[in-house]
């Protein structure tokens, strides 16, 4: 699922307005995946050299149907 994970990412800074964001994004390495019955938490892991950004970043999100997929994806 790592591949998804890194599109989903691409997809995301392809359309960021935020160069912080793309840059902290581009560099993030998938540390650890967590199935919560309802979805997944991806945690991520910064190089020491990017500073991570504020919060008040909200990047544009895909929306992801398949059939295959229960509730859908976001």
């Amino acid at each position: 699922m790592e591949t998804l994970d890194r599109q989903i990412i691409d997809w995301i800074v392809s359309r960021s307005e935020n160069a912080a964001l793309r840059e902290q994004l581009r560099a993030a390495r998938i540390i650890r995946r967590d199935y919560m019955r309802t979805g997944f938490f991806i945690y991520f892991e910064l190089p020491d050299s990017i500073l991570p950004i504020s919060n008040v970043a909200r990047p544009l999100c895909p929306d992801i149907s398949s059939p295959l997929l229960f509730d859908g994806a976001g």
